[in-house]
């Protein structure tokens, strides 16, 4: 008997524990915690919640249901400097070295109170923070390469130092060089090719020629005068051979 109450009791605790939703005993949040700089130098923030709670969802002014398996907030800056002036963005120190062809970037942790960042911490088991740039990654300080990004583990055990040093091509300038280029090549094949018609006209219709030509017809003219000359000669001569044999 006594073993059948405790068997009772036991399953009703093992309903008791089970009747309430798994988010609340299970793993807590995973955070995805993304900038993402682009060609056109606007910087994309996109915050990725795996098995969000109720407190991240309504942090984030989502209504959220205990079976969401997903939260996703975004939002676009004109620039880094737009970027770190609005409300709850990752905490970000970033200089930036303007070239001609390309654009040096410095991007380093500023760790300081962040709302968004201490609550994330505190609620989310973990904080995947990447940067992702469209350029070459120099150097990275405490963070994983993967291709064009770099990425930081952040837990309420440990702050990385973020930092990543990168050379952005300016591809509008390096487009203009290249149309000037092509344009310059194009200009260059011209001249060229007026050079050498002028060069064929110079050779075909030069003074020289021409007198050269007037020789030539001038001499012609003579050896068919001569021609004609010694034709007549011989006409001449071929009758007064004929004259000479009736006189005999």
């Amino acid at each position: 008997m006594l073993m059948r109450r405790k068997y009772l009791w036991g399953f009703f605790l093992f309903l008791f524990l089970f009747s309430f939703p798994l988010k609340t005993w299970g793993a807590e949040a995973v955070v995805d915690w993304q900038v993402i700089l682009h060609d056109d130098r606007k910087v994309k923030e996109k915050i990725i919640v795996n098995e969000p709670t109720r407190e991240i969802a309504e942090f984030f002014g989502i209504k959220n249901d205990l079976n969401q398996e997903k939260l996703v907030k975004e939002r676009t800056a004109a620039s880094f400097e737009e970027y770190a002036g609005l409300s709850r963005s990752f905490p970000l120190k970033v200089e930036i070295e303007n070239r001609f062809l390309w654009d040096r970037y410095f991007i380093e942790s500023n760790y300081k109170e962040n709302e968004t960042l201490d609550f994330l911490i505190n609620e989310s088991d973990i904080i995947k923070f990447s940067i992702k740039i469209p350029g070459v990654i120099k150097s990275t300080c405490d963070g994983i390469k993967q291709g064009d990004a770099v990425v930081w583990k952040i837990t309420d055990q440990k702050k990385p130092v973020i930092g990543v040093e990168a050379l952005v091509p300016n591809g509008f300038n390096i487009a203009l060089i290249i149309l000037g280029i092509g344009f310059m090549l194009a200009i260059f094949y011209l001249i060229n090719s007026i050079v050498k018609v002028n060069r064929i006209i110079e050779e075909e219709y030069s003074l020289d020629n021409i007198e050269s030509l007037s020789s030539d017809r001038n001499q012609k003219k003579q050896d068919e005068g001569m021609a004609n000359i010694y034709s007549l000669s011989d006409i001449n001569d071929e009758n007064i051979f004929q004259s000479e044999d009736k006189g005999d």
